[in-house]
C-alpha cells in the first residue's frame, strides 16, 4: 500500500504541476498580447511624432527662406531646428532598439501635410508664427498623449523631455507674437 501511495501522490504532484504551468502559460500569453498592443501603440506614436518633428523642420526651412522675416525670428527657429533634430536622433535610437521603422526625414515632403492655406502676398510673419505655434500645439498633444500611454521608459523620458523642450519653444514664439 506504501507503494500505491506513492505512485497516487506522485501523480496528483504531476497533476498539479501540470495545472500550474497551463495556468502560468495562459498568464503568459495574455502579457505577450498585452505587450504587443502596447508596442503597437507606442510605434504608432513615434511614428507620428517623427512624422510631426519633420514638418515641423520643413515648415521652419520654409520660413526662414521668406524675406520678412526678420533675424531675430530666423534664430528662434534655427533653435527649434536644432532641438526637433536631436529628438530626431533620439527617436531613431530608441526605434533601432524597439525594431520600429520610423520615416527618414528626406521620405516626408513639407506639401504631404497642409494644415494651412498660405496666401502668400498677404502673409506676414506674425502669420507664419501663429501657424507654426498651432503646429508646435499639435506635436506637444502627442507628445504629451505618448508619455501617458507609453510603459517603455525610454520612450516616456523622451516623450516628457520632448514635451518640455516644445512647450519652451512655443513660449518664445508666443514672446515674439506679443512683442508686434
Amino acid at each position: 500500500m506504501k507503494r500505491t501511495e506513492k505512485i497516487f501522490a506522485s501523480l496528483l504532484f504531476t497533476a498539479f504541476l501540470f495545472l500550474m504551468y497551463s495556468c502560468d502559460k495562459k498568464t503568459s500569453s495574455k502579457d505577450k498580447e498585452e505587450k504587443i498592443l502596447s508596442s503597437q501603440i507606442d510605434a504608432k506614436l513615434l511614428v507620428e511624432a517623427t512624422k510631426n518633428y519633420i514638418y515641423i523642420i520643413n515648415y521652419n526651412d520654409y520660413i526662414k527662406g521668406k524675406d520678412s522675416i526678420n533675424q531675430e525670428t530666423k534664430k528662434i527657429l534655427e533653435s527649434i531646428n536644432t532641438g526637433v533634430k536631436e529628438r530626431l536622433i533620439s527617436i531613431k535610437e530608441i526605434s533601432k532598439k524597439e525594431m520600429i521603422l520610423i520615416p527618414n526625414t528626406n521620405d516626408i515632403l513639407f506639401l504631404e501635410k497642409k494644415p494651412f492655406k498660405i496666401n502668400e502676398e498677404e502673409f506676414s510673419e506674425k502669420e507664419y508664427l501663429k501657424t507654426l505655434n498651432k503646429i508646435l500645439d499639435e506635436q506637444v498633444s502627442v507628445m504629451n498623449d505618448f508619455a501617458k500611454i507609453t510603459n517603455n521608459e525610454a520612450m516616456n523620458v523622451l516623450a516628457n523631455e520632448s514635451e518640455y523642450f516644445l512647450e519652451e519653444k512655443k513660449e518664445n514664439i508666443e514672446n515674439l507674437l506679443n512683442e508686434e
